[in-house]
């Protein structure tokens, strides 16, 4: 089976960053018409499985409106089950990168940056396309989250999300 626009528009209606069923795509298919659709991933994402293969329900709604598939879709707000087709947009892999939150390991409360226990001092870094930049030593947290924000700005545009977008959360 192929998914294209056209299968997506014949088989799933779109509603407020739901995809409904239209009409059933096998026998095998147990939910009724006019159901949302998809189930949670171990990821996080909303999934649906079509003939034995599984779907991201954010890329069949932006393949729904745009009738393409992009190499990633970046959901804006980092909320990866707000699928509404005005949260979802074009990404590279560098791009979609950019756009999330402190890492788990993180233990400053600040995104790129580190402190380093041996000149006990914080250093900034940020990365584009698998390019790790270093953006100076500071004696504080705040110094060096100022320099990432700075960076940031500059080489990641829109797709920015920086210490200063985290302190807004």
């Amino acid at each position: 089976m192929i998914i294209n626009q056209e299968f997506v528009k014949e088989y799933f209606k779109y509603d407020d960053g739901l995809l409904l069923l239209r009409k059933k795509y096998s026998r095998r298919c147990g939910v009724s018409l006019d159901t949302k659709v998809g189930s949670l991933s171990a990821a996080g994402y909303l999934r649906v499985s079509i003939d034995y293969r599984k779907y991201s329900i954010h890329r069949l709604i932006f393949l729904y409106h745009h009738g393409f598939l992009p190499e990633k879709i970046d959901h804006i707000d980092q909320n990866k089950t707000n699928n509404k087709i005005e949260n979802l947009r074009e990404a590279s892999q560098s791009e979609n990168l950019t756009n999330r939150g402190l890492n788990k390991t993180n233990t400053t409360g600040y995104k790129g940056v580190s402190f380093v226990h041996k000149t006990n001092k914080y250093i900034a870094h940020i990365c584009k396309d698998n390019i790790k930049e270093h953006l100076g030593t500071f004696n504080t947290a705040k110094e060096a989250a100022e320099a990432y924000d700075k960076r940031a700005e500059e080489i990641h545009g829109k797709f920015v999300y920086n210490n200063a977008t985290i302190s807004d959360i």
